[in-house]
C-alpha cells in the first residue's frame, strides 16, 4: 500500500515538472507572438485533466495538486501575450440593456428535463489564446482564478500609488512579479468579468466560453459528480458559490496550517470589486468598460447571483445530494444582498427586485417540480435578507426604497386622490406584500423604526426640492409612499394580532387597534406640535399629513378608537388632531400648510358622522353657484362697485356703530333719530373717499410686547447668550442678542476691545438649542462683524480656537469668518455678500488675472477693480447692458473704496502660518480624512486672504505670496483631490504675485508638474487649472518659458 501511495505521488510531482515546462514554452511563445502558442496551451489543458485524477488519491495529494495549480493560474494570468483589442476583450458582449428579459429561464428548465445533455463545444476546433486561457483557468478552479485576477488588480493599484509618492520614478520593485503589465491587467478585468458578471466573451472564432467540471466539484461524492454531469450546462454559473461551500464544509482544524486555495468569503471578495476595478483601470491607464461603473457593476452583481439562485434551485431539486446547490447561491444571494443594501446602495437591490417580480408576475413559470415559483422564491429571499440585518435604520431604507420604486412606476400620473388610493391597493400593495411585508408582521421594533425613520424623516425624494412656486406639492410618487406606509402598518397589526390569538396566549396583550393607534398618536404628536408647524419644511409637513389623512379617509380607524386615549396621558388621537388643526388655522400664514389642517378637518368630521366643508379647498361648487344665481339684478345703467370697495363699505358702517350710544325706541323722538340718521349718513359718505384714510404707523418697534427688553451694551448680549437652559427666557434672551449684537458691535462701543475675546468665543460655539430659524445667519452676522470691526483680536481668538479640541466643522466656520473678514475689509461692503458659502477668490483679482484664469476661478466680469494711490477704484462694466442698445448709459463716477485690509494682512497671515507650525504634530487636526478637509480649506483661506491684500501698495504683498506658493507646493502631491484643489488654486492666485525673477528660477520643479497634471490628474477641475496655469506663466514669461 505504502509503495502505490509513494508511485502515486511521484507520477504526481512528474505530472507537476511537465506542466511548469509546459508554461515556460507558452510565455516563450506569447512574447515571440508565435502561432505555436495555442499548441503549447492545448498541451497545458490536456496535462490538467490528466491529473484530475491525482487530486483524490491522499491529502498530500491534494495539497500538491492545490499549489501546481495556483501557480498555473498565477502564471496564465500574468502572462505577456500580444492583445488584438483590448477594450474588445475587457468589455465582452457589450448588452444593450441593463436588465436582461429572463429567457434563459426557458432554456433552463428545457435542459433539465432531458435525460442527457451533449456538450460539443469542448471538442469544437479553436485557434484563439484568449479561449484556451479561459479553458485552462476554468480547469484549475473559477474560485482560484478569480482571487488572482483581484490579486493582481491589487498589485497594480499598489505599483501605482508607489510610483506617485516616490518621484522621478525613485521606486524600487523588491520583487520582479510586483510589475503587472497591460496583458495581466486585461486578463484579469475579463476573468472577473466571466465569473462574477455572467458578461460571456466575444471570441474571434465566434465560440462561448464553457465551464467543465473543476478539481473543487471533484471533492464531491460521485453521485454529485454524475448529478453534474447531466446538467453541465446549467450548472456552470453556480460553481463558484459552490467551490466555496464545498472549501467550508470539507475544511477541517489540521488543515489550518497550509495555505488554503481559497478565501474565507466570497461576498467580501466580491464586494471591493467596483472601486479596485475602477482603480486597477486608472492605473494601468486602461478605458473603464461598460459594466466597470460602481452601480452598474453592483446592478450586474446582484443579477448574476440572482441568476445562480434561480439555478441551484432548479438544479438543488433533483435529489437529496445537489443540496449543496440551493444552499451555496442562497447563502452567496443573501450576503451580497446584505451588503451592498448596508453600504448605502439600497436603489440598486430596489430596483432589480422591483424588475423580477415584474416578469415573475407577467411570466408564472415552475422552475422545480415543486410548488415554488419564482415569486414565491424572491418573497423568501426577501425575508431571509431583511432578517439578517440587524440595523432597524438600515432595514427602513431599503424599505422606502423598495416602496418609491414601486410608487414612481405605479403612482407617477394619478391626478385625482381616489385614483392613488386606488392604484396603491391594487398595484403598489401586492408587491409589498410579495416582499417586504412579512418581516413587517413580526417585529414590533421594525414598524416603530418605520414610523420614524421614513415618516418622520425627510424623505429623500425633496431633500434637494427647488420650490417653483409660492404654493409647493408633493409630487404624486411622494403622496403614495406615505399612503402604502399606513396601509402597511395596518395590515401588519392586524396580522400580528390574529396570530397571536391563534397561539391561544393566557396574556391579552395589545390589540392590533391599539398597536395602530400607537403609531398615528406618535406622528399625531409630532404633527401637533407648534415648533414643527412652524419650523419644518412645506413638503415634510405634507408628506405627514398624508400618513395621517389615509387612514381617516379609508376608514382604518374606529369612531371609538379615534376618540379612545392610547398614550401614558391618556390623550386620544382626536385631540392631538385637533391641536394641529388648531395652530395650522391659527398661527400658519402658508396657505399649504393651513390646507393640509382643513383636509385632516373635514376627514375627522368625517369620522365623527358630522359635515364639514371648507370653500378654500372647494372653491368652486354647486352650492356657490345656487347662491349667485339668487342674488338680485343689477341694474346695467348703475355701475357695480368692486368687491374690495364693497367689503370696505360693509366694515365702515359696522365700525361706526357704538356700542355705548343711547338706545332708542319706536316711540322715541323721530327728530332726534333723523339727525343721528343724517349725521351717520354724512360720516359714511366722508369714509367713502379712499383718499380720506389714514394709514397705520409702520415705525412701531413693539418693544413694550417683547418679554425681554433689548440688550444694550455688550455686556448684556454676553448676558443673555450665557444664559441657563432653566431660565424660562433662554429663548428670547439668546435670540435678542442675535438680532442686536452685530448692530452694537457696528457702532463701535468703548468696551468693544475688551469684549470681542470672549464674545467670538461664546459665538463660535453657540448651539441652535431652541430651533430658531434665523441663528445660522444671525450668528454669522455677528462673527462677521467682530471680524470687521475688531479684525486682529477676531483673528487671534480664532486662532486659538482653531488649536484646542475643536470639531472640524467649527475650525472650518472660523477658517470661513477669517476669510470673509478680508474680502469684506478689502472692497466695499456692498460687493461682497456676507454668506458662509463666499470661499472662493471674489472680483477683486479681476483687475490683476488673466482671462481665462478669471473664468476657471468664477470671476465676475461686472466688476473690475483697479489701484489708483493705494486705493480700491471699483467701476461696473456696461457691456452686458447695452448690447443691443445704439445708446449706451450715462458713465456713472467710479467708486473709490480703501483697502483696510491691506495693512493688517500681514498679521492675520501668519497668525494662520504661526498656527500650522505650532501644530504640525498634532494628529486630530491633520491626520486622517478630516485633516485633508482642514488642510483644503486652510490653504483656500490663505489664497482668498492674499488675494485681498493684492491691491494693497506694500512690498509685503509679494512676500506674502512667495511664502504662500511654498506652502502649497510642498502639498502638490497629496492623494487628496480637495487637497490639490486648493493646492492649484493657492499657486495660481500667487503666480500673479510674485516677481518674475522668482517665478522663472523656480519653474523647472512646478512646470512639470503642471504637465503632468494638466493630462493624467483624475479630476477634471485639476486638469484644467493647471492647463490655465500653463497658459498664464507662458503669456507672462513667453521668451524663457522651459519646455
Amino acid at each position: 500500500m505504502s509503495s502505490a501511495i509513494t508511485r502515486a505521488e511521484e507520477e504526481l510531482k512528474l505530472q507537476c515538472e511537465r506542466i511548469n515546462l509546459t508554461l515556460q514554452q507558452c510565455q516563450s511563445d506569447a512574447l515571440k507572438n508565435s502561432p505555436s502558442m495555442v499548441d503549447s496551451l492545448q498541451t497545458l489543458y490536456s496535462l490538467l485533466i490528466e491529473m484530475k485524477p491525482m487530486a483524490m488519491q491522499s491529502d498530500l495529494s491534494r495539497s500538491r495538486v492545490e499549489i501546481c495549480l495556483r501557480n498555473v493560474v498565477k502564471d496564465l494570468i500574468g502572462m505577456n501575450r500580444v492583445i488584438m483589442s483590448i477594450d474588445d476583450e475587457i468589455d465582452g458582449v457589450v448588452k444593450e440593456t441593463l436588465y436582461d428579459d429572463f429567457g434563459w429561464y426557458h432554456e433552463a428548465s428545457d435542459y433539465i428535463s432531458q435525460t442527457c445533455i451533449e456538450c460539443d463545444e469542448d471538442n469544437a476546433p479553436c485557434h484563439d489564446a484568449e479561449r484556451w486561457i479561459d479553458k485552462c483557468l476554468d480547469l484549475c478552479g473559477h474560485g482560484v482564478s478569480l482571487e488572482a485576477a483581484v490579486d493582481c488588480l491589487r498589485r497594480a493599484v499598489h505599483h501605482s500609488s508607489r510610483s506617485r509618492i516616490n518621484n522621478n520614478n525613485d521606486i524600487a520593485l523588491n520583487a520582479k512579479e510586483e510589475y503587472v503589465g497591460i496583458a495581466s491587467a486585461v486578463t484579469s478585468l475579463r476573468t472577473i468579468r466571466r465569473y462574477l458578471l455572467h458578461v460571456p466573451s466575444l471570441y474571434h472564432a465566434g465560440h462561448v466560453d464553457c465551464s467543465p467540471i473543476t478539481f473543487q466539484q471533484k471533492f464531491l461524492s460521485d453521485n454529485d459528480a454524475s448529478i453534474l454531469s447531466k446538467t453541465e450546462t446549467i450548472w456552470r454559473c453556480c460553481i463558484l458559490p459552490l467551490e466555496y461551500h464545498c472549501k467550508r464544509v470539507r475544511e477541517e482544524p489540521h488543515e489550518t496550517d497550509s495555505e488554503p486555495l481559497l478565501g474565507d468569503s466570497l461576498t467580501d471578495l466580491t464586494f471591493v470589486l467596483p472601486s479596485l476595478v475602477s482603480s486597477a483601470c486608472h492605473a494601468m491607464d486602461l478605458t473603464l468598460p461598460w459594466w466597470g461603473a460602481p452601480k452598474t457593476m453592483h446592478t450586474l452583481l446582484f443579477q448574476a447571483a440572482w441568476k445562480m439562485l434561480l439555478i441551484g434551485v432548479l438544479v438543488g431539486n433533483q435529489g437529496e445530494e445537489t443540496t449543496a446547490f440551493r444552499h451555496s447561491t442562497a447563502i452567496y444571494f443573501q450576503l451580497l444582498a446584505r451588503q451592498i443594501i448596508e453600504n448605502g446602495q439600497s436603489a440598486v437591490i430596489s430596483k432589480y427586485l422591483h424588475h423580477c417580480w415584474r416578469y415573475c408576475g407577467a411570466n408564472v413559470c415552475d422552475l422545480s417540480p415543486s410548488s415554488s415559483t419564482t415569486r414565491s422564491i424572491l418573497s423568501e429571499q426577501c425575508r431571509a435578507i431583511i432578517e439578517s440585518i440587524s440595523s432597524n435604520r438600515v432595514v427602513t431604507t431599503f424599505y422606502r426604497e423598495m416602496l418609491r420604486c414601486r410608487a414612481k412606476y405605479c403612482a407617477q400620473n394619478c391626478a385625482q386622490d381616489e385614483e392613488l388610493s386606488m392604484v396603491c391597493k391594487q398595484n403598489i400593495l401586492p408587491f409589498l406584500q410579495d416582499t417586504i411585508y412579512l418581516p413587517l408582521v413580526a417585529n414590533e421594533g421594525l414598524r416603530d423604526a418605520i414610523v420614524n425613520f421614513i415618516i418622520l424623516s425627510p424623505p429623500s425624494s425633496f431633500q434637494h426640492h427647488k420650490v417653483p412656486t409660492r404654493c409647493p406639492a408633493l409630487s404624486c410618487s411622494d403622496r403614495a409612499v406615505p399612503r402604502c406606509v399606513a396601509l402597511l402598518l395596518h395590515l401588519a397589526c392586524t396580522s400580528c394580532h390574529e396570530s397571536d390569538s391563534d397561539s391561544e396566549s393566557d396574556d391579552p396583550g395589545e390589540t392590533s387597534t391599539d398597536s395602530h393607534l400607537s403609531h398615528l398618536c406618535t406622528v399625531a404628536s409630532v404633527w401637533s406640535e407648534d415648533v414643527f408647524v412652524s419650523s419644518s419644511d412645506v413638503l415634510q409637513q405634507q408628506f405627514v399629513t398624508e400618513f395621517l389623512l389615509y387612514p381617516l379617509r379609508e376608514n382604518l380607524v374606529s369612531e371609538n378608537d379615534f376618540q379612545k386615549g392610547t398614550t401614558g396621558e391618556g390623550v386620544s388621537l382626536a385631540t392631538m388632531l385637533v391641536q394641529g388643526v388648531t395652530l395650522r388655522l391659527d398661527i400658519s400664514l402658508s396657505k399649504p400648510i393651513r390646507m393640509d389642517g382643513m383636509r385632516i378637518a373635514e376627514a375627522m368630521a368625517s369620522l365623527l358622522g358630522q359635515n364639514l366643508r371648507f370653500d378654500e379647498l372647494h372653491p368652486a361648487t354647486e352650492d356657490t353657484m345656487d347662491v349667485k344665481e339668487e342674488e338680485p339684478e343689477v341694474d346695467p345703467k348703475k355701475k357695480p362697485k368692486s368687491g374690495k370697495r364693497r367689503n370696505r363699505m360693509k366694515r365702515t358702517r359696522q365700525d361706526l356703530l357704538d356700542p355705548d350710544a343711547e338706545y332708542f325706541t319706536d316711540e322715541s323722538d323721530s327728530s332726534s333719530s333723523q339727525s343721528e340718521v343724517s349725521n351717520g349718513s354724512s360720516m359714511n359718505s366722508s369714509w367713502e373717499e379712499e383718499d380720506s384714510l389714514d394709514a397705520y404707523p409702520l415705525d412701531d418697534d413693539e418693544e413694550d410686547l417683547r418679554r425681554v427688553s433689548l440688550p444694550r451694551t455688550l455686556q448684556d448680549c454676553f448676558a443673555y447668550l450665557v444664559a441657563p437652559d432653566s431660565d424660562n427666557l433662554a429663548r428670547d434672551k439668546q435670540q435678542a442678542a442675535l438680532m442686536e449684537l452685530a448692530r452694537l458691535v457696528e457702532s463701535k462701543p468703548f468696551d468693544l476691545v475688551d469684549m470681542t475675546s470672549t464674545l467670538v468665543r461664546v459665538l463660535l460655539h453657540l448651539e441652535d438649542k431652541f430651533g430658531l430659524s434665523v441663528f445660522a445667519e444671525k450668528k454669522w452676522e455677528c462673527l462677521l462683524a467682530f471680524g470687521i470691526h475688531a479684525p486682529l483680536d477676531t483673528c487671534v481668538q480664532l486662532v486659538e480656537e482653531m488649536k484646542g479640541g475643536a470639531s472640524l466643522g467649527t475650525r472650518v466656520e472660523a477658517l470661513s469668518i477669517i476669510a470673509a473678514s478680508a474680502e469684506r475689509l478689502s472692497v466695499s461692503p456692498t460687493l461682497v455678500p456676507p454668506s458662509p458659502q463666499t470661499k472662493n477668490i471674489a472680483a477683486t483679482s479681476a483687475g490683476s488675472t488673466s482671462t481665462r484664469l478669471k473664468i476657471a476661478l468664477g470671476l465676475r466680469e461686472d466688476n473690475i477693480v483697479k489701484e489708483v494711490g493705494g486705493d480700491v477704484i471699483t467701476t461696473t462694466s456696461q457691456a452686458t447692458l447695452s448690447k443691443t442698445r445704439r445708446w449706451r448709459q450715462p458713465r456713472v463716477d467710479p467708486k473709490t473704496t480703501t483697502n483696510k485690509f491691506g495693512p493688517i494682512a500681514a498679521h492675520t497671515i501668519y497668525s494662520l502660518f504661526a498656527l500650522m507650525a505650532s501644530t504640525k504634530e498634532n494628529s486630530s487636526i491633520w491626520g486622517g480624512s478630516t485633516g485633508e478637509l482642514f488642510l483644503s480649506e486652510f490653504i483656500k483661506t490663505l489664497s482668498i486672504m492674499v488675494n485681498c491684500a493684492s491691491t494693497y501698495p506694500s512690498h509685503a504683498v509679494s512676500a506674502l505670496a512667495i511664502d504662500l506658493f511654498e506652502l502649497a507646493w510642498s502639498f502638490h502631491d497629496a492623494n487628496s483631490v480637495e487637497v490639490r484643489r486648493s493646492v492649484l488654486l493657492a499657486m495660481a492666485t500667487c503666480m500673479q504675485l510674485m516677481p518674475l525673477d522668482v517665478l522663472s528660477s523656480n519653474c523647472r520643479k512646478w512646470v512639470p508638474f503642471l504637465k503632468e497634471s494638466s493630462m493624467r490628474d483624475s479630476d477634471e477641475e485639476c486638469r484644467k487649472l493647471s492647463t490655465i496655469m500653463m497658459g498664464s506663466f507662458s503669456d507672462m514669461n513667453r521668451h524663457q518659458f522651459i519646455e
